[in-house]
């Protein structure tokens, strides 16, 4: 990186090719109809559906929802004609979906029915470093798809309730929990309708430092898309007193 810096700064010029695979790494977005995903971190096993549809990673998954789907029912249409393949690594994945006829949904690959009374089956074991090497049971894996339409917010632990006895689960995890917890409130307080201005006021009340320890600490950006009006607010790095606004054309 130094390298590239000096040679830019020598020659005012830079390789720009790496711009091409931006539209891939995104954690969140909007369409022009209205339809919205974004995603969050699970501990835990990964995802890795193994059928004979097409294997797409999280990201990628959400660009192909984002480019052709229109609404919640399209993107689960979609999600169940693919295979989900999230590579080896810390953890998992699940999705927030919400569309601009007010439906929405959390989407959660959840383990299967057989092994849903098991316990302690996405124990991990740790390297001398405190990384992942390997999980005690490696055949379980969290692949079956479930829709969860009644759950009006989300954060780092599953709340799939088939998800239950599992220590990643919402009845054991403490990954986010006191942040879900405070969501959950407000929402419930306010019939699931908030204001543009409330809702940010809320993302910074869960907003979060960052932590040399927590994956998933340090807010670097808030959000808040009005689905109807093909509008998002913006705030970068908890500066909830200077917001973007920018409009889809």
């Amino acid at each position: 990186f130094s390298d590239d810096v000096k040679v830019f700064n020598e020659k005012k010029k830079q390789d720009l090719s790496y711009i091409m695979g931006f539209p891939y790494l995104l954690m969140d977005g909007m369409n022009e109809a209205g339809f919205a995903i974004c995603v969050l971190h699970l501990d835990g096993k990964p995802t890795q559906q193994n059928g004979n549809a097409y294997k797409l990673t999280t990201t990628v998954l959400m660009r192909y929802l984002l480019d052709n789907a229109r609404s919640v029912d399209e993107a689960v249409r979609m999600m169940k004609e693919v295979d989900l393949h999230v590579p080896d690594g810390n953890g998992n994945y699940h999705f927030y979906v919400a569309d601009a006829t007010g439906k929405h949904a959390v989407l959660e690959y959840v383990w299967d029915e057989e092994h849903r009374d098991a316990r302690f089956i996405d124990d991990e074991i740790y390297d001398s470093n405190g990384k992942i090497k390997g999980f005690n049971y490696p055949d379980v894996l969290p692949n079956t798809l479930h829709v969860m339409t009644d759950k009006h917010c989300v954060s780092n632990f599953y709340i799939s309730p088939t998800m239950d006895c599992s220590a990643k689960g919402p009845l054991k995890s403490q990954h986010g929990k006191t942040r879900y917890d405070i969501m959950d409130f407000v929402l419930t307080q306010n019939n699931d309708c908030l204001t543009e201005a409330r809702a940010m006021s809320l993302l910074d009340d869960v907003s979060q430092a960052e932590s040399p320890t927590e994956v998933t600490s340090h807010t670097q950006w808030s959000v808040v898309y009005n689905l109807s009006e093909g509008k998002a607010t913006v705030c970068v790095n908890r500066n909830f007193s200077k917001p973007f606004t920018f409009y889809l054309k």
